[in-house]
């Protein structure tokens, strides 16, 4: 984890504070698609279909990702809180689609989740 000793100026008083930000995991190139938004995202899944998809996107992004569900199996990590899994589930995800976890995660991890998953 990364930390630094930042300012802010907020209603004209400077308020200090320290900024932690984890490690950025490199995955390398291979297989690696970047995009600038979720539409750009949805918009490249749905060239495929009945591949299986992990979002750890949150909560937050599951009803724009019910368009990619549409079309494949989508899997989603989301926190596991109660709010998190009824929204899921309110917007038709099925439990076996729901992956209710708690970072950070390492990229043993990750991997583990995606071959266990056998995400596309």
């Amino acid at each position: 984890m990364l930390s630094y000793l930042s300012e802010r100026n907020i209603a004209g008083n400077k308020i200090k504070y320290i900024r932690f930000e984890r490690k950025t995991l490199d995955y390398g190139t291979q297989n690696v698609f970047q995009f600038k938004n979720l539409q750009e995202i949805i918009v490249f899944l749905s060239k495929f279909e009945n591949k299986n998809v992990l979002s750890t996107l949150g909560s937050n992004a599951l009803m724009e990702l019910q368009k990619i569900e549409e079309r494949n199996n989508l899997f989603v990590r989301i926190l596991p809180t109660i709010s998190s899994i009824q929204n899921a589930e309110e917007l038709g995800y099925l439990p076996k689609n729901i992956i209710a976890m708690q970072g950070p995660f390492s990229k043993e991890m990750n991997v583990a989740i995606l071959k266990s998953y056998k995400i596309d």
